[in-house]
């Protein structure tokens, strides 16, 4: 799964399972384990059934020597209290054997690192987007005192769908060293603080989803190295490439952050994963100019320029001949009585015309004698000049059709106010969002970007699962999730925004400065929620708001089920949506 270069010095935990062994297929414990699916850094990952949960789940076993195991099993156990949409749930964790094993949620995706191998580098945009939903995931992870320290792209799965799933916990809990040229991990994503065996925070983490980007966005990492000596040495003398070198094309408000996430010293780095999720959200610049080929850019502009100062001229000339040809023409306009005539021919026949046929006009002097004109001939053009004297013919009112009504007359008061013409198809590989909310005119952010357009608008967005955020002036802030949109779907969601009583600019301040919790469960719907101990007389699925930042405990109640947490502790961060589900069991 790990698929960096084997370097001297940079080797895995032994290849020999320490306790865990290659358990026969089977049976571990009271899994069904039914194939092997692969083998990481940490252990072994098997696709087992679990028929307590009647699903099939993933067992990872992973190599511990026997002195840390039962230190990494409380680890596993307070990882398994962590619920996040972009955290890997993991439903269990045992010591059998002296053998650690974690069984989890099953994924049906591809890693990053598949991605990359299949497509290449991609843009801005898109590692954006990813590096958003990780910064959540690690915010969620670091809330519960644990640190990954071993943030990869193999170890983060896009779902089917589009989700990003923070997966591959087997290093949580496990101490770096660069004894007996041994580590764990991966280095050359790893902050130098862990390669160097020192204490390990969540700014080490900060590190590993820093270079993550780099490589989302370039393919390669800041540092390459032989060994772990030559690349500890790299990082002391600052030798890191930056990546506006390997991506000139890239926006540099988006550079920025990740040259701030990949410092060498800890306290250079974002303080935490919600720091470096608030400078990703603002990160919406356009492209850095290209700095490369100066010279020639240089001699493109100046031939360029000199274009435009020869099509300048030239359409000078071509005017100054077209106004003398105009005053020429102007001057041989025919007398008035041409015109005259002229616009009696057009209106129509005289009422005291004898014959349709207009008298012959006299042609001044040494001017050559007209064709006679006929009934059937068209008439003679009119000149300019006769264009600017002729008065427009008077508007002649249509007769009725029989038996057809006509449309009333559309007046300012009855008109309707103008509604959305039919959304384009979305463009290839892309999705588009119909978004309405009562009142309508609400300022709409996608995934963290206020949007130019209000609400009642269509917007393009990219396949997955996008977290929409509403607000109005004298209405509470609102948000939804719209999950799993496809490529080339075009769905509407839409939005009622709830007033508020006598709202001024600082009753939407503190609201925005709320956040609140999705509370869902599975197995059965309608349990009663009960936040901080206080019921708050909803029942799931549900959302609670305008709740004040900060750690809550959430807990349900269903008579005749039972909960596999009796609580759970959630952060609830500014302007953000938590998500709590709890898995109900009927009792028998």
């Amino acid at each position: 799964m790990d698929q960096r270069p084997d370097l001297p010095g940079l080797s895995d935990a032994s290849s020999e399972d320490a306790g865990a062994g290659n358990p026969i297929p089977g049976a571990w414990g009271s899994l069904a384990i039914l194939e092997k699916l692969g083998e990481g850094s940490f252990g072994v990952v098997y696709r087992a059934y679990d028929p307590s949960l009647q699903r099939q789940v993933a067992l990872k076993l992973l190599r511990v020597a026997p002195g840390p195991s039962h230190e990494l099993l409380e680890e596993a156990k307070r990882l398994a209290r962590v619920r996040h949409a972009n955290v890997l749930i993991v439903h269990g964790a045992d010591l059998r054997d002296g053998a650690v094993g974690i069984w989890t949620e099953l994924i049906a995706g591809a890693t990053l690192e598949d991605y990359l191998a299949q497509n290449g580098p991609m843009g801005a945009s898109e590692a954006r987007a990813i590096g958003l939903d990780l910064c959540r995931a690690l915010a969620a992870v670091h809330a519960h005192g644990l640190v990954h320290r071993d943030l990869k792209a193999s170890n983060v799965m896009r779902e089917h769908g589009g989700r990003i799933v923070l997966m591959d916990f087997g290093s949580v809990g496990i101490s770096t060293t660069t004894s007996s040229d041994n580590i764990y991990g991966t280095p050359l994503t790893m902050a130098p603080e862990q390669l160097l065996g020192g204490p390990v925070g969540p700014t080490a983490d900060i590190f590993g989803l820093g270079t993550l980007l780099y490589r989302l966005t370039s393919g390669q990492y800041p540092l390459e190295a032989r060994s772990v000596p030559e690349l500890v040495e790299k990082h002391r003398a600052g030798a890191a490439i930056p990546l506006r070198d390997r991506r000139p094309d890239l926006p540099t408000d988006f550079v920025q952050v990740v040259d701030r996430a990949t410092q060498s010293d800890p306290d250079a780095r974002f303080p935490s994963a919600g720091a470096m999720e608030r400078a990703l959200s603002a990160s919406t610049g356009t492209a850095a100019p290209v700095r490369r080929e100066r010279a020639f850019e240089v001699q493109i502009g100046k031939w360029f320029k000199m274009r435009y100062m020869v099509a300048t001229v030239s359409a000078l000339v071509v005017t100054s001949v077209l106004l003398v040809t105009r005053l020429t023409v102007s001057r041989k306009a025919p007398p008035p009585e041409r015109v005259e005539s002229a616009h009696l021919r057009d209106a129509g026949p005289r009422a005291d015309a004898v014959s349709p046929v207009p008298a012959p006009v006299v042609p001044p002097p040494g001017a050559q004698s007209p064709p006679p004109a006929s009934v059937s001939s068209p008439p003679p053009p009119v000149t300019p000049a006769a264009q600017a004297v002729v008065p427009p013919p008077p508007a002649v009112e249509a007769p009725l059709t029989k038996g057809v009504t006509p449309p009333p007359a559309t007046t300012a008061a009855t008109t309707s106010p103008p509604t959305e013409t039919a959304p384009a198809r979305p463009a290839a590989g892309q999705a588009l969002l119909r978004v309405s909310t009562e009142p309508p005119g609400a300022t709409v952010s996608i995934d963290g970007h206020r949007q130019s357009r209000p609400t009642n608008s269509s917007f393009p967005v990219g396949p997955g699962t996008h977290r929409l955020a509403f607000e109005k002036t004298g209405f509470y802030p609102q948000d939804m999730e719209v999950a799993d949109l496809g490529a080339g779907e075009s769905r509407a969601v839409g939005a009622t925004l709830k007033p508020m009583s006598g709202a001024g600019s600082g009753q939407l301040e503190q609201a925005r400065a709320q956040g609140s919790v999705k509370v869902v469960t599975s197995g059965h719907d309608g349990a009663r929620v009960l936040m901080d101990g206080k019921d708050t007389g909803l029942t799931t699925p549900c959302t609670i708001e305008h709740l004040a930042p900060g750690d809550h405990s959430v807990s349900v109640t269903l008579d005749g089920y039972t909960p596999d947490h009796p609580d759970i502790t959630v952060t609830v961060r500014t302007g953000a949506t938590a998500d709590v589900k709890f898995k109900l069991k009927k009792h028998r």
